[in-house]
């Protein structure tokens, strides 16, 4: 979304109004072309919605209704997402926006079957832990998955991790990479 709207890496909403900032933006010189786009666009689907801070939800929201102000078609928006999942770096969730209710409104579609794993013991505890719940399906999968210190050198460069900071996963790479040379 970041470049499709002409939102630089470290962009930041500097109006509290969305659509102050949206028009703010769109004067803007640079915008010109993403203006032009916008007003081509019938349908804007936004994956990994989780990741959208909701004020720049908002401004994007009005980037898009500023651009096609006369347009003989609206435009159509979608979110996809797991909220359960990373969160925006800065900012509130995207369902916090002031305008999630007026677009969703509170219609959320789940999809429950799972498609990449067929192991129902492991669904189950995957599915928990989404929750943060700690359960015996959890705490079942976590020791038959456990190691000893020993074993783990032997494995560590050699299996998937799934770690729970940046931090973490750098020092890791950087240990795996150090092992290349």
């Amino acid at each position: 979304f970041h470049s499709f709207f002409g939102f630089v890496r470290d962009y930041h909403v500097q109006l509290d109004d969305p659509a102050a900032e949206a028009a703010r933006l769109l004067k803007m010189g640079r915008w010109v072309p993403i203006a032009r786009r916008l007003k081509e666009v019938r349908a804007l689907l936004i994956d990994e919605i989780s990741m959208v801070s909701a004020d720049k939800l908002d401004v994007m929201y009005d980037m898009v209704r500023q651009t096609l102000i006369g347009a003989q078609q609206p435009c159509m928006l979608y979110a996809f997402g797991d909220f359960l999942q990373l969160p925006p770096t800065q900012g509130s969730m995207a369902f916090m926006a002031k305008c999630w209710r007026p677009v969703f409104g509170t219609a959320v579609l789940e999809l429950t079957r799972v498609h990449r794993q067929t192991d129902h013991k492991l669904i189950g505890a995957i599915q928990d832990a989404r929750w943060g719940h700690c359960s015996p399906k959890v705490e079942t999968l976590m020791k038959e998955r456990a190691v000893t210190d020993e074993r783990y050198k032997v494995l560590e460069h050699t299996v998937l991790h799934i770690m729970p900071r940046h931090e973490d996963v750098t020092e890791h790479n950087k240990k795996c990479l150090l092992r290349l040379s």
